[in-house]
């Protein structure tokens, strides 16, 4: 029986994965990455949509509960990343220079948020998450958040609470959002608007040095102002992190880095999979 088995990544779907082989008998490392990188679980004030926790949960909170479950069955968590996979000699280089061999080696690194870009973006401040960053701003602000997505709802509703205004503009006629509650939510808040078929095309500066957002519309040739933004925070999706790899050895990968949707639950059943077909074996 494979014994060893070295995890890449310390979000739902690793540490769950890492969870169902340290109690089949494996020994399991998990290598966290928290120098660089934090789980996208992290950025979610409240999470409403996972089983057995009916008054929902914050993300850390949640995270925290799967790292200490995960130790409690005898995983051990490193802070170092995973910088080089020589999967033919069943080695990786940590993001310390440290070697360490496996038998079984996962990958579940997550995802990244894409970067927004538009001329005169330098212009204002830019975020991708609201919970990290929504903080810096306060009740004399107006802020852009843009997507519809159910990261972009979230992020919305979460500012919404912390500043003056916060406008909302969404590319197509309709938010692409699974979570119904939260979009109601959302658009019932009286210092929130939600601007469809928009986009930031431009920004500029007035004669005083205030920001002006130039907004297009897609429906329609109209060239709409936005004024006084204090920042943009941009929430247009995500690509998968990566690892350098060299060889051609096997190589198991679960969670957001493969899964096309970015929820707790799905990352969590990806690592449990992953982890039955290695114990399978």
């Amino acid at each position: 029986m494979k014994s060893h088995a070295i995890v890449a990544g310390a979000g739902p779907a690793g540490l769950t994965c890492a969870l169902y082989l340290a109690r089949a008998g494996w020994t399991v490392d998990v290598f966290s990455n928290e120098e660089n990188t934090e789980s996208c679980l992290m950025e979610a004030s409240s999470i409403f949509n996972y089983p057995g926790f009916p008054a929902g949960i914050g993300g850390a909170e949640l995270l925290q509960l799967f790292v200490s479950q995960a130790e409690q069955n005898g995983v051990s968590i490193h802070p170092e990343g995973i910088s080089l996979v020589r999967s033919d000699e069943k080695l990786v280089i940590d993001t310390h220079g440290a070697e360490h061999s496996y038998d079984e080696y996962v990958e579940a690194v997550g995802c990244r948020r894409r970067e927004f870009h538009c001329d005169g973006i330098e212009l204002l401040p830019v975020h991708s998450c609201a919970i990290c960053d929504g903080s810096l701003y306060g009740k004399s602000d107006h802020v852009v958040v843009i997507g519809g997505g159910d990261t972009a709802v979230s992020s919305a509703l979460y500012l919404s609470n912390l500043v003056h205004q916060v406008t909302m503009l969404v590319r197509k006629p309709q938010c692409k959002c699974t979570n119904q509650v939260a979009l109601n939510n959302l658009l019932a808040k009286d210092n929130v608007e939600v601007m469809f078929n928009s986009t930031l095309e431009r920004i500029d500066r007035d004669a005083l040095g205030n920001a002006i957002l130039h907004v297009g519309k897609s429906n329609y040739y109209v060239d709409t102002m936005l004024l006084g933004v204090s920042a943009i925070f941009a929430c247009i999706g995500s690509d998968p992190n990566v690892v350098d790899h060299a060889g051609e050895g096997r190589i198991w990968k679960c969670g957001d880095c493969i899964e096309e949707s970015k929820q707790v639950a799905v990352a969590v059943g990806s690592g449990a999979g992953v982890a039955l077909r290695m114990i399978a074996e």
